[in-house]
């Protein structure tokens, strides 16, 4: 199956009620078995670009509870010393926190900004 050379994968949450995976072509000479019928294998990473779901989970958590970044290092100390053994968590501070977060706002805007601009125009 051939696929535009410049297209938009959209991979839905896992929790979402559509799991089909879009492909949205970037160029206007589009095959016409390109999107509705290409199905990519799944993306073994949908929670990108935290390194796992655990981080992922975490932060998630962290940002809707409004945590304070003293509890946020609180938090992470104790996680990834003596609360739990085991713990899937890379981030180790608050600043890998802030890291991530900053690399996905910029993920995200770059995405909004081109759908933006893409549909404005079609």
């Amino acid at each position: 199956m051939n696929l535009p050379s410049e297209y938009i994968k959209i991979v839905p949450h896992p929790h979402s009620p559509d799991p089909n995976i879009r492909i949205i072509p970037l160029s206007t000479q589009m095959s016409s078995e390109v999107a509705p019928v290409f199905q990519p294998k799944p993306n073994t990473c949908p929670w990108a670009p935290f390194k796992n779901l655990a981080d992922f989970e975490y932060t998630e958590t962290a940002v809707k509870g409004l945590l304070s970044k003293e509890v946020v290092i609180t938090q992470l100390a104790g996680i990834n010393t003596t609360w739990a053994v085991g713990s899937f968590l890379s981030i180790k501070t608050h600043r890998d926190m802030e890291n991530i977060l900053s690399k996905a706002r910029e993920y995200f805007v770059q995405v909004y900004n081109w759908l933006y601009h893409y549909y404005r125009l079609n």
